[in-house]
């Protein structure tokens, strides 16, 4: 009796499949040689543009003064802003997640809606003409606190007024 084939191979499926996933890796891998506009051409929307060493060295003397005031206006509007803001730091503690704030003479707790509002007021007229900025910052361990809830009624203490949180434990 003689050997014969099975009717159905597998690798009669298999091995044109393979040939075609070759194929298209290789179109794959020759994609960037052929696109039709290189990798090395910017469009004239790109956000850098690189410097024509043909143009007139006035007008270059031109842009670069022009640069140099833009730059003295943003450091002037900068140092403003700072002079204008003034950063109340407040802690959540670890232990209870509650919110209180550290004067030169003691830690003060911050329980209610009305203390809170309180706090706010007295720190906004200590601050005169410049603007009050709350950061609370979350404990320095990681505890579980504050709870989602305790968080969710700090932001709505704070909700008038600039404020932020920062986890320490995620600052780098």
């Amino acid at each position: 009796m003689a050997v014969q084939m099975p009717t159905r191979s597998v690798t009669r499926f298999f091995v044109p499949l393979i040939d075609v996933l070759i194929l298209l890796f290789c179109i794959f891998l020759l994609m960037p040689f052929v696109s039709t506009q290189g990798i090395g051409t910017e469009t004239t929307d790109s956000p850098r543009r690189e410097l024509n060493t043909a143009e007139d060295p006035a007008e270059l003397r031109r842009r670069l003064e022009e640069l140099q005031l833009r730059l003295e206006q943003a450091q002037r509007d900068r140092q403003d802003a700072l002079n204008r803001l003034t950063v109340r730091v407040l802690e959540i503690d670890a232990r209870t997640g509650e919110l209180y704030y550290n004067t030169s003479k003691q830690r003060e707790r911050i329980a209610t809606e009305a203390e809170a509002q309180r706090f706010i007021t007295v720190q906004q007229r200590e601050a005169g003409a410049q603007e009050v900025y709350f950061l609370i910052t979350y404990p320095r361990e990681l505890t579980g606190f504050p709870t989602v809830a305790q968080r969710r009624r700090y932001d709505s203490w704070f909700a008038g007024v600039p404020h932020s949180f920062v986890d320490p434990l995620t600052i780098k």
